[in-house]
C-alpha cells in the first residue's frame, strides 16, 4: 500500500513540475521535437488518440526525462563490444586508413578528431522521386548534398550512387550536388560531431545554389567576418554517441546581405533563429545545446521570408534542415521565399500551395533524407 501511494505522489509531483516549469518544445540530446500534453478532447478521448499522446507526452516532458535519456545513451555507448574495433580495423584496413568504432552507426577513421556516419540510416524511396516529379507549371531545381553517410571514406572510388539514381528519373529545371568525394573534403566543410554543412560548406553550397537558380555573381552575397563563439559545439553525433571528447568552437560566417522586411514562423511574425542573441554573448553553455538549431532556427512547418521586392519572383524551398543555415542569404534574392519542410507540413499540397501564393522557382533541397520514409511519414505518397 505505502508503495502504491509512494508512486501516486511522484506521478502528481511530476505533472505540477511539468506545469510549472513549462513544456520543453525540442530534445537537444535527441535533436527532435517533443511530444507536449494536450488540452483534453472528448472526441480524441473515446478514439484514444488522447491518451496515446498523453503517454508519450508524459515520458517526454517529465522533469528528470532528460538525465534519464543522456544516463542511457552512456550506457549504450560503454556496451559496444570492445571488438568491434578489432574487427573493423582489419576488414577495413585500406591504404593505412581504417575505422574506429565509437557507437552505433558511429565511426572515425584512424584516431582523428572527427565522427563518421556508417552506412545510411534514411533508406531511398523511390516513389519520393513522382512525388517531386508531380511539381507541375514552375521552374524546379534540386540540390542534393553529398555526406559521409553515403560515403565510404577508407575508399579510393567510391562513387555517389545516390545522386545518380535520383537524378536519372527527376523531372527539373537543372540540378546539382555539394560534392564530396573524399575524407579530406568532408573535414573541410562538416563540422567535426554534427550531420551538418559547417560555416565553409554553407557557404559554398549557398554560392552553388545561387549559380543553380541563375543568380548573377556579381549579385551574389558576400562574407563579411568569420566569427567563433566561446563555447564548444557538440552536434548531433557527439549527442548519439556521448562523446564529448572532441572540441570545435562554434563558428559562422557573417554576410552583407540585407535583412528581410517580414520574417513569419509557423504563421507567426517572429525572428527565424538566434544570430542577434548569440553575437550579444547570450546563448546555452550545456555540452548537450544543440548550437546549430539554435543559432540558425529550427525544423518549422512554414517560413516565409518576405524582402518587399515585388519586382522579383517568388521562391518555394523544400528542404531539412540543411537549409536552415542558407535560407536567409537564398531568400535575400527574392520577393518573397518560403521554406517547407515536410516532417513538420502535414497538410502540404505543393501545386496548390505554388497557385496560392505566385511561387515561380522551386528549389529542392537537402541530403538523402528529403527522399527517404522517415522525411515523408506525413504525406501519402499514393495520392501522387
Amino acid at each position: 500500500d505505502y508503495f502504491v501511494l509512494f508512486v501516486f505522489i511522484i506521478v502528481i509531483l511530476t505533472f505540477y513540475a511539468v506545469f510549472m516549469v513549462g513544456q520543453k518544445d525540442v530534445s537537444e540530446i535527441e535533436n527532435r521535437e517533443l511530444a507536449k500534453i494536450q488540452t483534453f478532447d472528448m472526441k480524441d478521448f473515446m478514439n484514444k488518440t488522447y491518451q496515446d499522446n498523453l503517454e508519450t507526452a508524459i515520458s517526454d516532458q517529465i522533469v528528470i526525462s532528460k538525465l534519464v535519456k543522456k544516463k542511457a545513451l552512456e550506457i549504450r555507448k560503454d556496451a559496444i563490444d570492445l571488438m568491434d574495433n578489432v574487427i573493423l580495423k582489419l576488414r577495413n584496413n585500406t591504404n593505412g586508413r581504417y575505422y574506429v568504432a565509437i557507437a552505433e552507426n558511429t565511426y572515425k577513421i584512424n584516431d582523428e578528431d572527427y565522427l563518421l556516419n556508417r552506412g545510411q540510416t534514411d533508406v531511398f524511396n523511390e516513389e519520393t522521386i513522382n512525388y517531386y516529379n508531380s511539381i507541375k507549371d514552375v521552374e524546379k531545381y534540386l540540390y542534393f548534398i553529398e555526406r559521409d553517410s553515403s560515403k565510404i571514406y577508407n575508399k579510393e572510388d567510391d562513387g555517389d550512387e545516390q545522386y545518380e539514381t535520383i537524378i536519372k528519373d527527376m523531372e527539373v529545371t537543372k540540378s546539382c550536388k555539394f560534392d564530396v568525394p573524399n575524407y579530406e573534403t568532408h573535414k573541410e566543410y562538416f563540422y567535426k560531431t554534427d550531420h551538418h554543412w559547417n560555416y565553409k560548406g554553407q557557404y559554398k553550397g549557398y554560392k552553388e545554389i545561387a549559380n543553380l537558380l541563375g543568380i548573377p555573381e556579381n549579385e551574389q552575397i558576400k562574407v563579411t567576418e568569420e566569427k567563433q563563439y566561446d563555447v564548444y559545439f557538440w552536434g548531433s553525433k557527439a549527442r548519439n554517441a556521448t562523446e564529448y571528447d572532441i572540441k570545435e568552437k562554434f563558428t559562422v560566417y557573417k554576410y552583407d546581405n540585407k535583412k528581410p522586411k517580414e520574417t513569419y514562423v509557423d504563421g507567426i511574425l517572429d525572428t527565424y533563429g538566434k544570430s542577434e542573441e548569440y553575437d550579444k554573448g547570450e546563448y546555452e553553455t550545456e555540452i548537450t545545446t544543440n548550437h546549430y538549431g539554435d543559432y540558425y532556427g529550427w525544423d518549422n512547418a512554414e517560413i516565409i521570408y518576405d524582402f518587399d521586392a515585388p519586382e522579383k519572383e517568388n521562391l518555394l524551398i523544400i528542404s531539412d534542415s540543411f537549409s536552415n543555415a542558407v535560407n536567409e542569404i537564398i531568400a535575400s534574392h527574392f520577393n518573397k521565399t518560403y521554406i517547407v519542410d515536410l516532417r513538420q507540413n502535414t497538410e502540404f499540397n505543393p501545386n496548390k500551395y505554388i497557385k496560392e501564393h505566385g511561387i515561380k522557382k522551386v528549389l529542392i533541397l537537402g541530403d538523402i533524407t528529403i527522399f527517404s520514409d522517415s522525411y515523408f511519414r506525413n504525406i501519402d505518397l499514393n495520392n501522387f
